[in-house]
């Protein structure tokens, strides 16, 4: 999504799902840390999700982004590849084919299953899985970088809050 100069960015919802794929975005979003819940079959990214892109303002060449960081966990992961050349990792796109029955479809009641494929500009993630779910952490803020400092951030986290608290949902404070 893009917006004009001055444009606020209203959060539709704090969780995002498979459900929501085609209206999602990932283009240049920082992946801060990753996570394997290994009893849960879950695999745990720690991202800056740019929610929306703005334009320059007149006479300025650079965008500014409504970001926050996110935890994005996918469900029921098997069949996990990845090939990677650095530490930082920032995604190029997220692209999901292959429908398919899951092995243990009946005991996880559910009937598809997806190969998703995560592209980088530093490698690539590969697996299998139901699909997943994104919580927003805190509300989006615009920033001119496309990723907050780590310690602008707090550290690395795998939170996942049901709500946004201490905060009006929608609404974000800009910074410079």
């Amino acid at each position: 999504m893009t917006l004009k100069p001055g444009q606020k960015f209203l959060l539709e919802k704090t969780i995002w799902s498979e459900k929501d794929f085609d209206k999602m975005a990932w283009h240049d979003v920082v992946i801060h840390g990753i996570g394997f819940n290994l009893e849960g079959y879950k695999l745990l990214f720690d991202i800056d999700y740019i929610f929306a892109w703005v334009d320059p303002v007149p006479n300025e060449k650079h965008y500014s982004f409504w970001i926050s960081p996110c935890t994005l966990v996918f469900e029921n992961v098997n069949d996990i590849q990845y090939v990677i050349s650095a530490l930082r990792l920032q995604i190029m796109d997220i692209d999901r084919s292959g429908p398919r029955k899951p092995r243990n479809a009946e005991y996880i009641n559910r009937d598809t299953e997806w190969k998703w494929t995560i592209e980088c500009l530093e490698g690539e993630i590969i697996f299998y899985s139901i699909g997943f779910k994104q919580y927003t952490r805190s509300a989006p803020i615009n920033i001119k970088s496309q990723s907050f400092s780590l310690e602008e951030r707090g550290g690395i986290s795998f939170d996942r809050p049901e709500k946004l608290e201490n905060t009006e949902q929608g609404h974000g404070e800009g910074r410079s």
